[in-house]
């Protein structure tokens, strides 16, 4: 039995979907038109753009005279390595009108996209055409300028892929690009990762798509929260970050603590919950009856002897002279020894005894300590310490004796440590001069202090612009920062003194440092650097080379532009006609007609106004400022007007308005100017008369 083959096309189909419900992915493919160029404007039939007749086998490159209107056509495609015919499998786009025979696209610019929803292959065919948008009506004219297909891989990301195609009809460059749909990643767009901060999850994505969580979470979805440091995995638990919440039985900060079984009086657990393990002397279920009675709660008095007999119970044994169930009852008042410092003897006083104190001491009880003290017995600022009928004195500073009387010699004293025969306190000093009570020193030049022993700090004030400065005995010494010396560091040091500049440059002092200004041609720290930029030949198409500084200069030959010359310059009309044609299309623009004559080559004939080879240029009537006297000019077609300031009129503003002679004031002796229908007059003053108000009234 013969099995029936499927359609390639419906192959690929089945195919694409087996593959999509394999790994579903998003992203979109991109891809911009950067230049074209299509200078012969013609299609790749041949024919000229926008319904052109077919220009005659051997015709110049020009023979095309109307512009192309180009506009485009995507198609992607699974990889071949060679373009062949058949369905778009990846998708289809189209652009509008983007220009017309040769143009160079600037940003923002037309974006072909193509959108898809599978597991992006990486690798693919595209299919590029250019067509002329023109309603053309031989049903076997499509239009087609150019056709570009290329077959590769390109991985998704950020970055644009320029790609360039030379055809038989017109060269274009584009650039391509695969970028994947938000929270799509990796290299086929199939990762999906979406960040999120819910009861579902708390993460954000990495580049690759894998989830990072967020701070205090953890698991596989960020669902579980980090409980406190420390906190017991058993008997802790959390349901937000450093948490650290005890199960029954537990306590503790970090849940580490048992918890005794409720109402253990007197016990504790140890490792297990709800234990009641009972502390030494006590007993019972919740530790709560007293084993050793005598030993809490001392019940006997007196000095009785306490003797357990049972839980919560004692036997008190009482010494001489006292009595009951805690031996309080005195029955020898003496028996307590209630004379602290002294001898006890019964009496028929109220307390049925009295105290014979022993020295020092005195009170009912003899339990006060006599002030020895009381009298002031030290000198000289000492401090006086009572004793048991005695005191001490603590003497201050610079005294000795029992009662602080006798004055300390310390430049007498031999300072420990010191060398044989030194005496007193003073280092660095002349002299040491004993006081009352204390004593002074004499210190040497550069030193101070109570003993002379530190010395003076003379860098207050001294070092300038940074230096440290270090201090000497009764002298300094400024260690100067790059760029300065003297004593003080106050000269700033010249770098330019030894002229490192070479080859003419000009030398600039810096901060310790300094700069070369270089001549052209000359480059480098000191403008040792001579080499000729220009020694590579990196002008193209015949540029010669100019040395610049540090750089160079291509100056281009017609047709060429760009940096090296490397690129072609659009073409640009001839300056001259040099066909009937060149008028009879608007080659003399819009002030000229073009006059051919036998033997002579077409040449354009301006109207009045306009100049130029082909009349593009308008004349300006004003350029040879014709207004006078301050008068403003008005270009027009052909003429200009001048707008006149008051008291001139005519063509150029240089005629006297007699109505206007008011602004030259002709009334003398106080008279007015006043305009009339006439022109002017003046009205005198009294006194005056005459036509000007120049002549006196008799």
């Amino acid at each position: 039995m013969r099995r029936a083959r499927l359609p390639p096309a419906l192959l690929l189909a089945l195919a694409l979907v087996c593959l999509s419900q394999s790994a579903a992915g998003a992203g979109v493919f991109e891809l911009q038109i950067l230049e074209f160029s299509n200078y012969r404007l013609q299609l790749a039939s041949g024919a000229c753009c926008a319904g052109g007749r077919r220009p005659p086998p051997g015709a110049a490159a020009a023979a095309c005279s109307q512009p192309c209107r180009t506009r485009f056509a995507l198609c992607l495609k699974e990889y071949q390595s060679a373009a062949a015919p058949g369905a778009c499998s990846f998708g289809r786009a189209a652009s509008p009108v983007l220009g017309t025979d040769s143009f160079t696209l600037a940003e923002p610019l037309y974006t072909l996209s193509l959108p898809f929803s599978f597991r992006w292959t990486r690798s693919f065919t595209l299919i590029l055409q250019a067509y002329d948008d023109y309603n053309y009506t031989d049903p076997e004219e499509t239009g087609l300028i150019e056709e570009a297909w290329w077959s590769g891989i390109v991985e998704p990301g950020a970055e644009w892929h320029a790609l360039r195609h030379a055809g038989a009809a017109a060269a274009l460059a584009y650039r391509v690009r695969v970028t994947c749909q938000p929270n799509y990643y990796n290299t086929t767009c199939t990762t999906f990762c979406r960040p999120r901060d819910d009861k579902f999850g708390h993460y954000t994505c990495s580049a690759q798509g894998d989830k990072h969580c967020l701070p205090g979470w953890q698991g596989d979805n960020c669902e579980k929260p980090v409980c406190k440091e420390g906190c017991h995995p058993t008997h802790g638990r959390c349901d937000r970050p450093g948490d650290c919440d005890c199960r029954p039985g537990w306590r503790g900060e970090l849940c580490s603590q048992c918890q005794p079984y409720p109402g253990c009086k007197h016990g504790y657990c140890n490792g297990s919950s709800w234990d009641c393990t009972c502390d030494t002397n006590w007993g019972g279920i919740l530790c709560d009856q007293d084993l050793n009675y005598c030993g809490t709660h001392e019940p006997c008095q007196h000095g009785g002897t306490c003797e357990n007999t049972a839980p919560d119970q004692y036997l008190c044994s009482c010494a001489e002279g006292f009595s009951g169930v805690d031996c309080e009852r005195v029955d020898n008042p003496c028996a307590p020894q209630p004379c602290a410092h002294g001898a006890c003897a019964l009496a028929t006083s109220p307390r049925g005894f009295t105290c014979a104190c022993d020295a020092g001491w005195t009170g009912a009880l003899c339990d006060q300590d006599v002030d020895d003290c009381a009298s002031a017995p030290c000198h000289n600022g000492a401090t006086c310490r009572d004793l048991v009928d005695a005191f001490s004195c603590d003497c201050a500073p610079g005294w000795t004796g029992p009662a602080c009387f006798d004055d300390v010699d310390e430049c007498a004293v031999r300072p420990e440590g010191g060398p044989e025969g030194a005496a007193g306190p003073c280092v660095n000093a002349a002299a040491c001069n004993n006081t009352a009570g204390g004593y002074s020193c004499a210190c040497l030049a550069g030193w101070t202090g109570r003993d002379c022993e530190l010395n003076v700090d003379d860098c207050i004030g001294q070092c300038l612009n940074g230096a440290t400065c270090i201090d000497l005995v009764d002298d300094f010494h400024c260690a100067c920062a790059a760029g300065y010396v003297g004593r003080t560091c106050e000269r700033d040091v010249d770098d330019c003194a030894s002229r490192p500049c070479r080859n003419g440059g000009e030398c600039v002092d810096l901060l310790d440092a300094y700069r070369c200004i270089c001549p052209v041609g000359f480059s480098g720290t000191d403008c040792e650097d001579d080499r000729d930029h220009c020694a590579d030949a990196p002008c193209s198409n015949g540029a010669p080379c100019y040395t610049a500084q540090s750089d160079y200069f291509c100056h281009c030959t017609p047709g060429w532009t760009g940096k090296n010359c490397t690129q072609r310059a659009p073409a640009a009309r001839p300056a001259y006609p040099t066909r009937v044609e060149d008028c009879t299309e608007g080659g003399c623009g819009a002030g000229g007609s073009c006059v051919e004559a036998p033997g002579v080559a077409p040449r354009c004939v301006c109207r009045a106004g306009w100049t130029g080879v082909r009349c593009e240029t308008e004349i300006n009537e004003c350029a040879t400022n014709p207004c006078r006297n301050n008068g403003t000019c008005v270009d027009g077609p052909a003429d200009f007007v001048c707008v006149c300031p008051e008291g001139w009129r005519g063509k150029t503003c240089s005629v006297r308005s007699d109505y206007e002679r008011c602004v030259d004031r002709p009334c003398a002796n106080g008279g007015t100017c006043v305009r009339d229908a006439g022109g002017w007059r003046c009205a005198c003053a009294a006194g005056w008369t005459g036509a000007a108000c120049d002549a006196a009234a008799h």
